[in-house]
C-alpha cells in the first residue's frame, strides 16, 4: 500500500514508521541484557562451582553458564544420581535475571529446570532450583544459595513446575570462579 502509494507520487506518512520503532522498542524476547549497559553484563560467562550443603558437607560440582539474553545452563557432577539417596537427573536449563549492582557486587536470581530420571522403581517429575547469587566483579568469584523443589512424583503430564515447584526439599550453597580461556600454551 505505501509502495503504491509512493508510486503515485503521493507523501508517506510518517505514523506507520513511527509504529513500527515503537514495536520494534517493545518487541523482542526478555533478556537480562538487552541494555548493554546493564549492571549485570559482568555475570555473562561460565563458572566452575561447588555446591555445599546449609553445614558445608560437599553436594557436588557444576558448571554455570549465564548467557546474555538472560538463559542459564547447569551440568552437575551428581547428575548420576545415589542409589538410596537421590535419582539420576538431567541438566539444568532456565533463566536468570539482574537484580542489580550494589556495593560493587552483582546480584542476580535465576531459575532452573531439570527431569528427575525414571528407574526400577522410580517414576519421574521436574526439579526446579532457585537461585540467589552474588559476583564480585573484581574477582570473578560467584557465590549464593540454591534452594531445590519436586513437582509430585509420576506426575510429569500435568506437573506445573513453574507455578507449583512444591515445597523446598533443600538448600545448598554455592560458589565459583569465572572460567576464562587460556590464551597462552601451557607449558610442558
Amino acid at each position: 500500500m505505501i509502495k503504491r502509494r509512493l508510486m503515485a507520487g503521493a507523501t508517506p506518512s510518517p505514523a506507520p514508521v513511527l509504529i513500527c520503532l515503537v514495536l520494534a522498542a517493545f518487541s523482542g524476547p526478555a533478556s537480562a541484557q538487552q541494555d548493554p549497559a546493564n549492571a549485570c553484563g559482568a555475570l555473562v560467562g561460565t563458572y566452575v562451582t561447588t555446591v555445599t550443603d546449609t553445614e558445608g558437607v560437599f553436594a557436588s560440582r557444576a558448571l554455570a553458564t549465564f548467557t546474555g539474553d538472560g538463559i542459564m545452563l547447569i551440568t552437575d557432577s551428581g547428575q548420576s544420581g545415589l542409589p538410596g539417596i537421590y535419582q539420576p537427573f538431567t541438566s539444568s536449563h532456565g533463566a536468570w535475571t539482574c537484580l542489580g549492582a550494589e556495593d560493587g557486587a552483582i546480584r542476580a536470581a535465576a531459575t532452573g529446570l531439570s527431569f528427575l530420571v525414571p528407574g526400577e522403581g522410580l517414576s519421574t517429575s521436574f526439579g526446579r532450583t532457585d537461585y540467589r547469587l552474588t559476583l564480585d566483579p573484581n574477582t570473578g568469584n560467584l557465590s549464593g544459595s540454591v534452594e531445590l523443589s519436586f513437582t509430585k512424583d509420576g506426575d510429569l503430564e500435568s506437573a506445573d513446575p513453574i507455578e507449583a515447584p512444591g515445597p523446598v526439599f533443600e538448600t545448598f550453597e554455592i560458589e565459583g570462579r569465572r572460567l576464562v580461556a587460556r590464551t597462552e600454551p601451557r607449558e610442558s
